[in-house]
């Protein structure tokens, strides 16, 4: 009977701990896009561009409906917007700077957690659904503080 107990206990804990270190892992995807949308930013101001067609705005929208996503238990979901919107920010520092930028890109383990995806016209429209406030346009995140305004930042 010890026996039995111990290893249901053995079995609750791992399986316990396997839950709590992916959930980390979804966490530290959306941590990680968060930087790349901030670097984005700074990257589009100190090259002075004030508009990339909307790829700012784009990427600020995706990531905010990833955070949220996320606190809605939505892990997946959220992975996949959250990825989007760093693919984006991965274009504004490029396209700024002449340089890739490989923080920007994906991880192995992130596209792990990662699986079926919806395509970008359908992830900005369920975007602008939850967030309809945002704005589309680049000039209106010019100011280094307007990211505060906004929930790009999981916490």
């Amino acid at each position: 009977m010890k026996t039995k107990l111990f290893f249901a206990f053995i079995f609750f804990v791992s399986t316990f701990n396997q839950l709590l270190s992916q959930e980390d892992a979804y966490k530290a995807l959306l941590k990680r896009s968060s930087v790349c949308v901030h670097k984005a930013q700074k990257q589009m101001l100190a090259s002075k561009k004030t508009d990339l067609g909307g790829k700012l705005a784009k990427a600020v929208l995706l990531q905010s409906y990833a955070v949220k996503l996320y606190a809605q238990k939505k892990e997946a979901e959220a992975a996949c917007v959250s990825l989007h919107a760093r693919q984006l920010a991965f274009e504004i520092i490029k396209e700024t700077s002449a340089r890739e930028d490989t923080y920007s890109l994906a991880t192995e383990e992130e596209k792990k957690l990662i699986a079926a995806c919806s395509d970008e016209i359908t992830m900005i429209k369920e975007s602008k659904k939850a967030l309809p406030a945002f704005s589309e346009k680049d000039t209106d995140y010019n100011n280094p503080k307007s990211l505060n305004e906004t929930n790009v930042d999981i916490r």
